[in-house]
This record gives structure tokens, C-alpha cells and sequence, in this order.
């Protein structure tokens, strides 16, 4: 049956029952009234609860007997007055889109309506206490809200200052609406409050919980609350209380220019120029939420250990944690001073991350070991100093998206013969065909005599070149021209002399100006050659152990052996084993992209002998 909304179908002693004796209203579950799942779709409007009770007035004289048991303010709005009350729960529980107020008990409700779509069975529930250990309790139905929610019991139980509600349901987009923040309430009264609360399925999530809660990576996955306030840039003669958090600009590492984060567990009032020298507030340590990313130092209290999961997860896993009616707090970071943010129940944290286009979390939280190909396109919000601090859930009032500096990454894909191999028989190591590239039209080869000559130009500053260096010549029009040269003497901005020492039979020839010619420093198959550190710095080498070994490259920012950062990277990859499989080489160019497949096979070995 469908929610009546037409007060005929209301019939006095059949959906609803007046005892005078008591002055309570009773509604019944029977004829045209039913309190079936989901609320949108049974139950009773308030309205037309109090126009079938103006009917049944007008019609009995029993009931004009007593003064009316409605008095409406609006049409999603009621008192139920001059000792009336309704007779029991289930009464309440069959009323629809409007609030009551219970003038002899003081007794307050309001209607929740949730504006959008959701499953039959799923089941919300919501939070009247803010508190992240504070209980929550389920509606009465499933689906759909339309329900009545007791705000005031008219004596202690005054919950009109704090109602938020979840739709968590596994598998599905989360939603949530904290009333009075989200439609700028001061207190909560007996009305109807409408919400959007639709969950359409989620495509990111892939697993089900059992799956989640049993394997890797999602099992070695953490998170931890790390305490802190204020979160603002530090300053003299400021009565900063304990747990504050700021920045001192005067204090950077690793290339950084803004300031790092400090944190004060007793506090005090400071004096001095920063953090260093403060003698009012003597205790400032290292605030354990700040992240580096890119250069610059920025605050985070959220802090989840990704255990190299991809976006994916990580976001999987962030969505099983918060149906956890258990402390999803692990306590991981900060020490004592920083790791007594205490328990929080999973059910009612707040959201950790989400997709939009990629990863990106919500404010405040950071995650560390995130798979790198998936943080080369997540986006981390941060605490942005001086913006506000937290709010009274400590989630940043203001929050800034923060990317890291664009990184390639992919794969290395060896053939099995090499990963079957001893591991310690076998080796791989990345390095750059060239790391600089200068390009000019007036290169010209002069002074020629056998496998000698002088490169000359006037666009390219030749001077950063010494004796013994190896460059790589291209483009010339005779191809005895190119090739791979060490530089002789000394040179100069203009000229410098060369030895084709490599190929001595090549005889070279003279090149006027002309042709776009190519000089590459730290050319590969020289002594020069400089191998590719991934985007933490280390070294992409290593043994195989593996058929897909994954690699990062930091694209924008990488600058080996001079070379121009944000421009794609020629490199060449070189691996060997003993036994199995031979010497190979392998050449690729590393864009700005991520999910790179650089395949690299190894020919088998039946020569190589070395007995015991």
C-alpha cells in the first residue's frame, strides 16, 4: 500500500483509535495503513492525520466532547495538545513528513526525510551525541527515510543541538548530513527535515568485506589520529595552549622554503624568534602529521599506511573501516604527546578519502606507502596553516588538495628464463641513453684529420665540457660524424676538440653549418653513463626476482647530470643472468604517464660454463 496522504482513508476505530479516557491517539497498523519498509512509501502525512482527525471530530459526539488533539503550525508541522499523546510507539512510527511536539510531555520529534534513492534493505542509522565513541541507533525501517526521530523527551534527553545521519552500505557511495551544519540550524525543533542521502553503487569498490578483512595488502593497512590544534604559523608573545601546532618558517629541510611543523604537549606563552629559541614555550617537538611533498612540509592528522595498495585499496579498505562499529584508531605515529587523540568508533568518523577522477582524500588525511603509480595522480588535502584550525570532529576548517610532483611509473617486465634464475646470478639497471640534450642548426665539424675533429657552435655553451668526457654526436650529414666522441684538451664556449677513440677507422669529414645536430651528454655504452634513480632517489637496479618489477621516475622534478626536468626521459635498460639467459639491452623513452609497460628478454644461455 502506498503512504496515504488522503484523510478518507483514515477511518476512526479501523486505522485509528481516540480513547478519550486516556486522550491518546492510536494509529494501527490495519485496513489502508501499513508501516512496511521503505517509510517513503507507508505510514500516514501528518497532515493527513490531522485533517481525518477534524473529520472524525465533526462526526462523533463523543470526540466533541474533548478539545481537539491537533493544533498545526504548518502542514509539516504539529502540536499535540491539552493532554493528548499518541498511545504508543508504534503510533509514532506510522507518521509521515511531519514533525510533533508533545505540549503535556514537552516531548519533541522530528521527521527525517532522505531525498534520494536507495535500496529496500539498506539501513541507515544516525548519531544524536557528537562524539567519535558516541552510540548510534538504526531507524525503525529500511529504505527510503521518512520517519519520526525523538529530538527532546521533554526532560534530560535534549538532543535538539547535534542529529547526523550515515548511509553506509557496503559496496555503495557513502552519504551523510550533519543537520545542523549542513542547513545552517541553530537547534533542531518538531518539523521535517529533508536530506540528501541517495548511495548509487560505487564502482571503485571491487571486494567484499570478507575478502577485505582477510588479504593482503588490505590487512597490513593502518590508520592512525594524531592530537593537535590551532595549526598556525608561529609568532611571538601568542598564549599557545597545549597540543597547539605551527609552523615555523624559519626551519626547513630537504629543499623546503615555507617551514616545518612543530608541536607543543604543555604549551605556554611564547617568546624568542621561532621555535628554536622559544623560552616561553620550551617544548616544541616535531609535529608527526607534517608530510613533505614536492619541497614544501604540509600538515595532516589522518595518517593511513597504504602498505603499497594501490588507490584503489587503500580506498577500498578506508570504505570497510568506516562500517566498523569498533576503534579504527591505531596509534601509530606521533609517540605519546601526539598519539592520544583516543577512540574512534569506524561507524562515525569521518570520510577518509574518495574518488573524483583520482584518489583524493578528505582534510587532514595523508597516506603513506600508496602504490606509486596511484600517487602520481592522488590528491592529498591537507590542514592549511592559518585557515581556520579544526572543526569540533577535527577536520580541517580549511583544506588545501596538494599533488606531488608528477611521476612516471610502471614496469619492467623480464622474461621468465631470467626470473627462474639464482637471483644473485642476476642483475638489471636502468640507465639514461642520454641526460642532456643540446640541440643546434649551426654545429659544424672543422679541423678534421682522420678520427679527429673540432665541433664548433655559437648557440652551444661547449665550455661545460672537460677532457675525457663522452658526448654523443647525431644529425650530422655525414655519418661518420655521428656517433659517440670524448672530448680532448680544453674546450671553449665556441669550439672543442674530439676523438672518435670507439670506431678509430671512421674517418671523419668536414660538416659545414647547416643540419639540426644533437650533443648528448653522459651517453649509455660510455663511461659516463649515469644510472636512473627512481623518484625517492635510489637507484632503479637491483636483481630479478620477478617477472613485473615496478619502477617511478620523477618526471618534473628529476634533474640527473643536468638534465631539463619535465621533458621525457630516453633510457635504456640492461640485464643479465649466468646460466639461463644472456646479456640484453633494451631501449624505451619515459613519458609523463603512469601504467608503463617496458618489456625486457633475455635470450637463453646454453654457453656459459663455470664449473664448481
Amino acid at each position: 500500500m502506498a503512504k496515504i496522504v488522503d484523510p478518507d482513508q483514515i477511518l476512526n476505530g479501523t486505522e485509528v483509535v481516540y480513547s478519550t479516557a486516556a486522550l491518546t491517539v492510536q494509529y494501527l497498523v490495519a485496513g489502508n495503513l501499513n508501516d512496511a519498509a521503505p517509510g517513503k512509501t507507508s505510514g500516514v502525512t501528518g497532515q493527513a492525520a490531522y485533517s481525518a482527525s477534524k473529520d472524525h471530530i465533526l462526526a462523533s459526539a463523543t470526540l466533541r466532547r474533548h478539545r481537539s488533539p491537533y493544533d498545526p503550525v504548518f502542514d509539516a508541522s504539529y502540536l499535540v495538545k491539552d493532554g493528548w499523546d499518541f498511545a504508543d510507539q508504534q503510533s509514532r512510527d506510522l507518521l509521515r513528513d511531519a514533525g510533533f511536539r508533545i505540549t503535556g510531555t514537552g516531548q519533541e520529534l522530528a521527521a527525517i526525510i532522505g531525498l534520494q534513492e536507495t535500496g529496500l534493505t539498506d539501513q541507515l542509522y544516525y548519531q544524536q551525541i557528537l562524539g567519535f565513541t558516541s552510540a548510534v541507533t538504526n531507524f525503525d525501517k529500511t529504505g527510503n527515510l521518512n520517519e519520526l526521530v525523538e529530538i527532546y523527551d521533554g526532560a534530560a534527553a535534549d538532543r535538539r543541538d547535534f542529529l547526523k545521519v550515515f548511509n553506509r552500505i557496503q559496496g555503495k557511495a557513502y552519504a551523510e548530513g550533519n543537520l545542523l551544519i549542513d542547513q545552517d540550524l541553530a537547534a533542531l525543533t518538531f518539523i521535517a527535515y529533508r536530506l540528501p542521502l541517495g548511495n548509487g553503487n560505487d564502482p571503485n569498490i571491487l571486494q567484499g568485506d570478507a575478502f577485505i578483512d582477510a588479504n593482503t595488502p588490505y590487512t597490513g593497512m593502518t590508520l592512525s589520529f594524531l592530537k593537535g590544534d590551532g595549526f598556525t604559523t608561529w609568532a611571538n608573545t601568542v598564549v599557545y595552549p597545549a597540543g597547539a601546532v605551527v609552523l615555523d618558517p624559519l626551519v626547513n629541510s630537504l629543499g623546503s622554503t615555507l617551514g616545518q611543523w612543530f608541536f607543543t604537549p604543555a604549551g605556554g606563552t611564547s617568546s624568542g624568534t621561532g621555535t628554536g629559541d622559544d623560552v616561553g614555550v620550551t617544548d616544541w617537538e616535531p609535529y608527526a602529521g607534517e608530510r613533505q611533498i614536492g619541497l614544501e612540509w604540509y600538515a595532516f592528522n589522518r595518517i593511513i599506511d597504504g602498505n603499497n595498495g594501490t588507490d584503489t585499496q587503500v580506498y577500498e579498505w578506508n570504505q570497510r573501516i568506516l562500517r566498523l562499529g569498533t576503534d579504527i584508531n591505531d596509534n601509530l605515529e606521533g609517540g605519546a604527546n601526539q598519539n592520544a587523540f583516543g577512540a574512534v568508533n569506524g561507524e562515525v568518523a569521518r570520510r577518509l578519502s574518495r574518488f573524483e577522477g583520482g584518489l583524493k582524500t578528505f582534510g587532514g588525511t595523508f597516506i603513506d606507502n600508496l602504490d606509486p603509480t596511484s600517487r602520481a595522480t592522488a590528491e592529498f588535502f591537507d590542514i592549511t596553516v592559518d585557515g581556520g584550525g579544526l572543526d569540533v570532529e577535527s577536520v580541517p576548517v580549511t583544506s588545501t588538495g596538494r599533488t606531488f610532483p608528477f611521476s612516471a611509473a610502471g614496469n619492467l617486465v623480464f622474461s621468465n628464463n631470467a626470473v627462474l634464475e639464482t637471483n644473485v646470478d642476476t642483475f638489471f639497471d636502468m640507465y639514461f641513453d642520454h641526460t642532456r640534450r643540446d640541440t643546434a642548426a649551426d654545429v659544424a665539424m672543422t679541423a678534421v684529420a682522420t678520427n679527429t675533429g673540432t665541433v664548433t657552435s655559437t648557440i652551444i655553451d661547449l665550455s661545460i665540457y672537460t677532457a675525457g668526457d663522452w658526448v654523443a654526436l647525431s644529425g650530422f650529414t655525414s655519418p661518420a660524424n655521428n656517433g659517440l666522441f670524448q672530448v680532448t684538451g680544453v674546450p671553449t664556449a665556441g669550439s672543442m676538440d674530439v676523438s672518435k677513440t670507439r670506431e678509430p677507422n671512421d674517418v671523419l669529414v668536414a660538416d659545414v653549418a647547416g643540419p639540426s645536430v644533437n650533443v648528448d651528454d653522459d651517453p649509455f655504452n660510455t663511461d659516463d653513463a649515469v644510472i636512473v634513480n627512481d623518484d625517492t632517489g635510489t637507484p632503479i637496479s637491483g636483481q630479478i626476482t620477478q617477472v613485473n618489477e615496478p619502477f617511478t621516475f620523477a618526471y618534473d622534478t628529476n634533474v640527473q647530470g643536468g638534465r631539463v626536468a619535465g621533458t621525457d626521459a630516453a633510457v635504456v635498460v640492461v640485464a643479465q643472468g649466468l646460466n639461463d639467459s644472456k646479456w640484453a639491452e633494451a631501449a624505451f623513452t619515459i613519458p609523463r604517464s603512469v601504467g608503463l609497460v617496458f618489456p625486457v628478454n633475455l635470450l637463453d644461455d646454453s654457453v656459459y660454463f663455470n664449473p664448481p
